[in-house]
């Protein structure tokens, strides 16, 4: 068995990437503030989403009870505009789900359960491409 001895040599020193290369964590926004993800009147999400600005990098946390609900992201404005269910790009069901936003565009969320979607349980998320520090990602 050979051993091998390292030796850190302090003249060498690696300096620290610039402060526009390290990777924001990103915010995450709690949907619909305290009262959560549930039925409001209809237009709740819509203004709630508009008074934020989204990022790469950002994440959606959405809090609901379990039994009673879910998110399905899906992918279009007429499946968003119709409450169409029928090709969900994912299905969260936790009642404690954190989804981060990967993508500049808009993304869409709605519940599944009977008539939450109509009764204006869905969100329209605007993402910019650019990520906290102003970069294109």
């Amino acid at each position: 068995m050979s051993e091998v001895l390292v030796v850190h040599d302090q003249s060498r020193l690696i300096p620290p990437p610039p402060q526009s290369q390290v990777l924001s964590s990103g915010k995450i926004y709690k949907v619909g503030d305290s009262k959560g993800w549930r039925v409001y009147d209809s237009d709740y999400y819509y203004n709630w989403s508009e008074e934020k600005e989204f990022h790469v990098g950002d994440n959606l946390l959405f809090k609901y009870g379990q039994e009673l609900n879910d998110v399905l992201e899906i992918s279009g404005d007429l499946e968003f505009l119709y409450c169409n269910m029928t090709s969900p790009v994912a299905l969260h069901k936790t009642g404690y789900d954190l989804v981060r936003l990967t993508k500049p565009g808009v993304h869409y969320f709605i519940s599944s359960k009977p008539g939450h979607c109509e009764a204006g349980l869905k969100l329209q998320v605007v993402l910019s491409p650019m990520d906290r520090s102003g970069y294109a990602r």
